[in-house]
Parts: C-alpha cells; structure tokens; sequence
C-alpha cells in the first residue's frame, strides 16, 4: 500500500477588540497549522468490523477492493480512474452503513 498524503487543516484564531473602546489596541490572529486528526478511514472501519461477523468476507473483500482503488488513483502516473474510485467508495461506503445499520451520511 503506498503512503496517501497528509491531510492538514489550518485553524485560524482572530482575537478582535473594539477599536473604539481600545484606540491603541491591535487585532491579533494567530495561525496553527496541525495535522487533520479525524475518525478512522472507512478502510480501517471495514477491517476492524469485520471479525467476528455474518458479513465479515463481503467487507474484507470491499476493502481488498477500496484500496486497491485508492492505490490506483494515488499512485504516479494515475491508474485509476476518479469515477472508479469514487464507485468503489461508495460500495464500500454503502455496505458498511448497511452492516452497522446507519446512514451513510447523517
């Protein structure tokens, strides 16, 4: 599996105070750039429910099928298509929700 790029997420801070009130005051706006820490990938989502459960070969061959799209459309030159990828995303994506018995995207 290759290694998918680093997601990033710039968080923005502005502290605004009335000028009015505070002539000789200043805005301030502090800048964090951090790693974007979000729950796991549906990749990992798959693999771990799939011990121990009805459906568990259905969803390890999902994401045998996901990642290898994955590695397809990050790979250098492209291999995969984006409507493939996405398609098998939302197999994916589909099956899970079904297994867990939620909406995909509530």
């Amino acid at each position: 599996m290759t290694q998918k790029p680093q997601r990033w997420r710039l968080k923005i801070w502005a502290a605004f105070t009335s000028w009015r009130k505070y002539p000789s005051s200043r805005t301030s706006i502090l800048l964090r750039v951090e790693p974007l820490v979000a729950e796991p990938s549906l990749l990992d989502r798959l693999r771990a429910t799939a011990p121990g459960h009805s459906r568990g070969a259905q969803l390890l061959a999902l994401a045998a099928e996901f990642d290898e799209a994955t590695d397809g459309y990050y790979a250098d030159p492209q291999t995969v298509s984006a409507e493939a990828y996405l398609a098998a995303f939302r197999r994916a994506l589909r099956i899970w929700s079904e297994v867990i018995k939620k909406k995909p995207l509530a």
